[in-house]
């Protein structure tokens, strides 16, 4: 065995930390690692720590984490891809999700173990089935699709340089600050919500968002080039729906949605939003279709179902 193959086998050893492998950084870097990989089969690993921003001051994340998380091991299994075999890094941005089932929430200090199946690779779009456990508890289940290029577009729209990785440390978990009781980043959308217009009769609404550089979703998402993660328009539409209804609302599931345009800050977004009450197994659901424009283009088509959110 020669010296460069024991180089290379010590290289690509697992588990490999998420921050070698995927583009992601800052507040935006949420997986750990990379635990276990195959062609078409990955499995990672993360802590929810007090440093995420989308925990709440309960000690609970939001859904939309989870959905995060698997884009990000579907990220750090290409990565490895490309670690193991020498070739170019691709970098990934979520462009649809489906089937998408939450179970129950994860919470503070919890060791999360995420796997992915890949089922399908169209071109440039890979479609994933996902699921997330905390010990024997299944949080999550459900399909993503992912967009694959070489390197993410730039604020003009032009192909970015490659992305150069810096170290980073991961906190160990500790009590959240109990100054808000919302997550940071759902705070942050909260506060960029404007021009709303409610029609509760008809279960519509219509409201504007505007997010700048210093938006906690653009941080680390990515380096190269501030894009709105596709997670957080679900989280625009859930507060347009929480002001609708006049109360908070947690997120159940994800019918169906497609992310259509990249959003990056100073775009102004326009988000609407139909709401339809439900009664299933005794329990009252509103299921929701939400459509988001920049400029008068889709950026967004999304439909799932939300519940207001228990006080227990």
């Amino acid at each position: 065995m020669t010296t460069k193959e024991v180089k290379t086998r010590s290289e690509t050893a697992l588990p490999q930390m998420a921050l070698s492998l995927v583009p992601h950084r800052d507040a935006m870097l949420l997986l750990d690692e990379l635990n276990e990989y195959a062609p078409e089969h990955g499995v990672g690993k993360t802590i929810v720590r007090t440093e995420n921003i989308f925990l709440d001051n309960t000690g609970k994340l939001d859904n939309v984490c989870l959905v995060e998380l698997l884009a990000q091991l579907c990220a750090a299994h290409k990565g490895y891809e490309s670690l193991k075999d020498g070739s170019a890094v691709k970098n990934g941005y979520l462009a649809g999700i489906s089937n998408f089932s939450f179970k129950k929430s994860a919470r503070l200090g919890e060791s999360l173990r995420l796997e992915s199946n890949q089922t399908a690779e169209i071109n440039d779009v890979v479609i994933i089935s996902g699921t997330v456990h905390a010990g024997q508890d299944c949080l999550a289940t459900g399909d993503i699709k992912i967009y694959t290029i070489k390197h993410p577009p730039s604020e003009e729209g032009e192909l970015s340089p490659p992305v150069v990785f810096s170290d980073q440390k991961r906190g160990e978990p500790q009590q959240p600050n109990v100054s808000n009781k919302r997550s940071i980043i759902y705070n942050a959308v909260l506060n960029k919500l404007e021009k709303a217009k409610l029609s509760e009769g008809e279960g519509f609404a219509s409201a504007e968002y505007c997010f700048d550089e210093g938006f906690p979703g653009f941080s680390g998402h990515f380096p190269t080039g501030a894009i709105l993660p596709g997670v957080v328009m679900i989280d625009m539409s859930i507060a347009l729906c929480e002001t609708l209804l006049g109360s908070p609302l947690e997120l159940v599931s994800i019918d169906r949605s497609k992310f259509l345009q990249v959003v990056v800050p100073g775009n102004r977004i326009n988000v609407e939003v139909n709401v339809t009450e439900s009664n299933e197994q005794d329990e009252i659901l509103y299921r929701v279709r939400s459509k988001l424009k920049h400029e008068d283009k889709p950026a967004a088509d999304l439909t799932f179902s939300i519940k207001k959110e228990s006080l227990t």
